[in-house]
């Protein structure tokens, strides 16, 4: 009975944070409506296993592409199994690829099951109901979870800050030219849309003169918008270069206009982390180690190898991820710590938008250091 209870409650909050692509309005470009529709899977399938339909591109498909790439070791037999969801060919997955690779994971006495799917609420379901340990998310959607029961709990960083880019037709040179034209976000009131409103805003922007339309998978905004159903559209590495080799243009990135900016992190069902707290501290390492790897500038060819073959994208278009978000942004701290003041900042912006009533909730309904401590001795005062 408690798991129907928990099930229903966060479908109905995952489709009010837009799980389910939202309908455009009558402006909107209507072909683009099918691929909004598309990439945004209903909440309907909870009981099915998740591996059923998690099959897009597994992390550990990819060939390996160098030497260094040759030193994964297989999982003992004895392995602890992590199952881990995250979104399709995604730049956030660069630390799950170098684990895999490098062989941390199976160091570690880890087996690293990854699912890879388009829908966040697809995700979070799959991870209250506990098909899923482990979800590779944004702050705001595992609040919204949390908020409407869900029995999950945040608690490391993966990227931080965020590397959204705003490209828009050739046609466009400014924010400006913006006006009356239709840009593509992820889903309604996601991360996403709500960073890119800030961007706009902050120059001279407000959302009657212009219109979001939902589609929640980037793979999805990108085909989009080179069709020209869409004006312009928020777009992570590689695509966002991959749009401005084909002429498309670059209005910077969102997290210029942000303070505090951690982007996604690690969200797992809080009773199988509770029961399994020695398996998620020596993951925690491991995506440590991952990330330390590529930061090293010795490793930079080895760890765009091995992104490129998974992503199976041209080269210089990962060498220039690898130098915006590794080399530039250091978007991938292997300190793993979490920023209390950008989760924070999630919780009042709900509460100011009547989506949390008040008092606010407190950050320890969300977040916990728990594992960090153990993993690392992190503390987060601001936690209690």
């Amino acid at each position: 009975m408690r798991r129907v209870v928990i099930t229903l409650c966060l479908g109905s909050i995952l489709t009010a944070c837009g799980a389910t692509a939202a309908a455009p309005s009558p402006a909107a470009p209507s072909p683009a409506a099918s691929v909004s529709a598309a990439s945004a899977k209903p909440v309907a399938s909870v009981s099915a296993p998740v591996a059923a339909s998690a099959k897009p591109a597994s992390l550990g498909s990819a060939a390996p592409a160098s030497p260094a790439a040759s030193t994964a070791a297989s999982a003992p037999a004895n392995a602890k199994t992590v199952a881990v969801g995250t979104f399709p060919q995604a730049y956030i997955n660069w630390p799950l690829v170098v684990g895999d690779k490098q062989g941390y994971f199976s160091a570690a006495g880890l087996k690293v099951d990854t699912k890879e799917l388009p829908a966040v609420s697809t995700l979070l379901q799959a991870l209250s109901t506990g098909q899923l340990n482990v979800v590779m998310t944004t702050p705001d959607t595992s609040m919204n979870a949390i908020y409407s029961g869900a029995p999950l709990t945040y608690i490391a960083v993966n990227q931080r800050p965020s590397t959204i880019d705003l490209l828009v037709s050739s046609k466009i040179n400014s924010f400006a030219d913006i006006k009356g034209k239709t840009l593509g976000v992820g889903q309604r009131d996601s991360s996403y849309s709500l960073l890119a409103e800030q961007m706009l805003k902050a120059n001279g922007l407000d959302s009657s003169q212009y219109q979001f339309f939902y589609v929640a998978s980037e793979p999805d905004r990108y085909v989009s918008l080179q069709s020209g159903k869409i004006d312009g559209a928020f777009l992570g590495p590689p695509r966002n270069f991959q749009a401005v080799g084909e002429g498309f243009h670059s209005l910077g990135l969102v997290n210029q206009y942000i303070q505090h900016d951690e982007y996604n992190g690690f969200v797992v069902n809080a009773p199988w982390a509770s029961q399994n707290k020695d398996t998620v501290v020596v993951f925690l390492k491991a995506i440590a180690q991952a990330d330390t790897w590529m930061e090293d500038p010795a490793n930079k060819d080895a760890a765009i190898d091995m992104f490129q073959a998974y992503l199976k994208l041209d080269r210089p278009l990962v060498v220039q991820s690898y130098d915006l978000m590794i080399t530039k942004l250091k978007a991938f701290p292997p300190d793993l710590k979490i920023d209390p003041a950008a989760h924070q900042a999630w919780i009042d912006n709900f509460v100011s938008r009547g989506v949390f009533t008040k008092p606010a909730p407190p950050l320890s309904k969300f977040v916990t250091d728990t594992y960090l401590q153990a993993a690392f001795g992190t503390r987060i005062p601001e936690l209690g």
